[in-house]
């Protein structure tokens, strides 16, 4: 099989490093997860909790569980970007968010790992290098969270347009670096599915010249850290200059991590003014979950939509 160069193999990093989703969450990882998160967040700070409280009392009935994306599905009902864990997550209504990638084959996948070595997957390859046919269509994706879960197995992006349905969205995280390879392959799958249409569909990563090109009508996603690395003691980032620059006929929204001391109404406002919504991750307090919603705030991204829709109430 050929080795992916290194020219390609570095550029999945940087791609990975300054928009990966992932990075960063208020809490720790569900139980089992197998990349936890690097920098961890805190809890909500007191003023927040405030904040929060004062949010649910002025908005609770008038928000809805559309208002939450599942990250990676609900990855902590299921394991992370299978069929599991999206049934988790659009069951219940909520939007979901997932990272995919293209096999040597031509197949359109879904997992968020560069490098394809979870415990008992049988993989222990690149996902740029990976062969769908005799080789990730036989592996498993589950048992890493739990034996219950053995035997899952990697969705194709056929698979995960199955859960396309208006009323709520699917964000697609494009994680290949392969970007001329892969948007083709998706371009097909949507011709493929006639559910799947720009208003229950978002992309990430996925060069917004390409799909004004190629699939007119979907948008990409902007993506920030707001501080200046991926520490939340790191300096904040301009991040009001960097929306005034935004072009919302790219971009119609924007993802920030979550961050109580930089994302403020004034900052949503902004952005809606520009005609750009705001989702924040990864939120998976109540407290900072009401807080952000209170701000403005479009969507909030979970690992936890389910156990966190139910304690916001």
């Amino acid at each position: 099989m050929k080795r992916m160069n290194i020219k390609t193999r570095s550029a999945g990093f940087v791609v990975a490093a300054l928009c990966a989703v992932v990075a960063g969450g208020a809490l720790a990882w569900a139980p089992g997860t197998p990349q936890p998160n690097k920098y961890v967040l805190p809890p909500a700070s007191d003023a927040v909790r405030a904040e929060g409280d004062a949010a649910k009392a002025r908005l609770k009935g008038t928000i809805d569980v559309t208002r939450i994306v599942g990250h990676r599905g609900d990855s902590e009902a299921a394991p992370e970007n299978t069929i599991p864990a999206f049934k988790a997550a659009t069951s219940k209504g909520f939007n979901f968010e997932t990272d995919l990638y293209l096999t040597t084959d031509g197949v359109v996948f879904a997992t968020h790992d560069q490098f394809l070595r979870r415990k008992g997957s049988g993989m222990n390859t690149w996902s740029t290098n990976a062969v769908w046919k005799g080789q990730l269509e036989n592996a498993d994706a589950g048992v890493w969270k739990g034996p219950e879960w053995k035997g899952v197995k990697y969705p194709t992006i056929d698979d995960l347009f199955e859960f396309a349905a208006d009323g709520r969205f699917i964000i697609l995280e494009i994680k290949d670096p392969r970007k001329t390879l892969i948007m083709p392959k998706i371009k097909e799958a949507i011709a493929r599915h006639p559910n799947v249409n720009a208003s229950n569909i978002f992309f990430q990563g996925a060069t917004p010249r390409w799909l004004e090109q190629n699939l007119p009508g979907y948008r990409d996603i902007a993506c920030r850290i707001v501080r200046s690395g991926w520490s939340i003691y790191d300096p904040p980032q301009d991040i009001a200059a960097w929306i005034r620059k935004i072009n919302p006929k790219h971009y119609s929204v924007v993802s920030l991590r979550w961050d109580e001391e930089v994302i403020s109404k004034e900052l949503v406002d902004l952005a809606h003014s520009r005609g750009i919504k705001i989702v924040v991750w990864t939120v998976n307090d109540a407290p900072s979950a009401w807080a952000a919603i209170g701000r403005g705030v479009d969507w909030v991204c979970t690992d936890r939509p389910a156990l966190l829709w139910k304690e916001m109430q």
